[in-house]
């Protein structure tokens, strides 16, 4: 049955929530929409925007570039809906980008980022490589790099670190002990643990996130001789199924419950009432929240879902959000983030290690960062 939408002719803003909810991406996809409707929780219950609620359209793209790409088209080609929140993946944005150029729409994408890319339509909330790579990823490695293995998926994420760190590694007078892509395929996982065995490699850099981390995590963690393990992207939905193999465990990311501040503290609070007692806030869920909450105050100014008015509004905006200040850098649509340093623990809570002293700012081709290059 096709479900009911309210238009914003009959009272509301309508918005597209469009997350991967099951398959791969699903813990990304699930937090994603966690923060998302949190965020529409509270700006309709302080009384919408110019006094309309927002009007949620929910859809899930199954981990599938391409289903991610069909569902946007029909919300803005046959919905009537021109603003979107979605995409839990750099293939996802990719994929349609184009699409949002074409039809005047705006794209809030709140994935990790992969940098070398850039539309207009599209605003992005997740980390980049230079803001989590150099002395961010050197700091959760230690001060010595001449000892490191690389794990990485065959995806433009994974890639694009690995190409990233290594010139980092490189120039820092490091070296790469050995490295490997990945699958799902336990064939696979086995054959990459057995050679960081084989290795002898101290430092272990898995540059993936979900269930493909869970399995290497898990591998290693059996082995006699566990290495040092730092991770980017991986959060707490992906370890706490986790027994102590994930215990010691470093990740980059932005946003824990173990932040604190006044901001944070209450955003903690009131994921807990909305998901349950115990459910907790991830990066991805942070971020998201914070996306919705600066396109309701564009769109307060902007007072209409004109993308053009909207995106006038947006450049430069700014909110303090529960990981930071986050502020839309108007030169490439990125936020300027506070990285951090997390490391997961036995009671399967993260406790943080180091954390930006500023928002990095966004630098998606690398241009202050040229050695970090593709």
């Amino acid at each position: 049955m096709r479900p009911r939408y309210i238009s914003t002719s009959r009272g509301a803003w309508e918005i597209g929530l469009i997350f991967s909810q099951t398959v791969r991406l699903a813990n990304v996809g699930t937090s994603q929409l966690e923060g998302a409707i949190l965020a529409v929780d509270e700006i309709n219950a302080g009384g919408g925007v110019n006094g309309l609620p927002l009007s949620p359209i929910i859809r899930d793209d199954s981990s599938d570039p391409a289903r991610f790409l069909e569902l946007s088209d029909l919300m803005l080609r046959e919905e009537g809906v021109n603003v979107v929140f979605g995409g839990s993946s750099p293939e996802a944005r990719r994929a349609a980008a184009p699409l949002f150029e074409r039809r005047n729409g705006l794209l809030f994408y709140s994935g990790l980022g992969d940098g070398f890319d850039f539309s207009p339509s599209v605003f992005c909330f997740g980390l980049l490589p230079n803001q989590a790579c150099g002395r961010v990823l050197r700091e959760a490695c230690g001060p010595e790099t001449k000892d490191v293995f690389i794990l990485y998926r065959d995806d433009l994420l994974s890639r694009g670190l690995r190409d990233c760190l290594a010139r980092d590694i490189e120039r820092t007078g490091g070296a790469i002990l050995g490295e490997a892509t990945i699958s799902d395929q336990p064939a696979d996982i086995a054959s990459a643990v057995a050679r960081i065995q084989v290795s002898n490699a101290a430092k272990v850099l898995l540059l993936m996130s979900g269930p493909e981390a869970a399995a290497v995590l898990q591998a290693l963690g059996a082995e006699a001789r566990k290495p040092a393990i730092a991770t980017f992207g991986v959060s707490e939905k992906d370890l706490a199924a986790l027994d102590d193999a994930a215990t010691g465990v470093l990740t980059v990311s932005t946003y824990c419950a173990s932040v604190q501040s006044p901001v944070a503290d209450a955003f903690n609070a009131r994921f807990a009432r909305r998901y349950g007692r115990g459910t907790r806030p991830n990066a991805y869920s942070e971020a998201t929240y914070c996306a919705v909450w600066l396109f309701a105050l564009a769109l307060e100014q902007a007072g209409s879902l004109d993308s053009d008015d909207l995106h006038t509004a947006l450049l430069g905006m700014s909110l303090r959000g529960p990981q930071g200040q986050v502020a839309i850098d108007p030169e490439t649509n990125c936020a300027g983030l506070w990285p951090r340093i997390l490391r997961w623990g036995a009671d399967k809570r993260f406790e943080i290690v180091a954390e930006a002293r500023r928002a990095l700012v966004p630098d998606p081709f690398l241009v202050a960062h040229p050695d970090m290059g593709h």
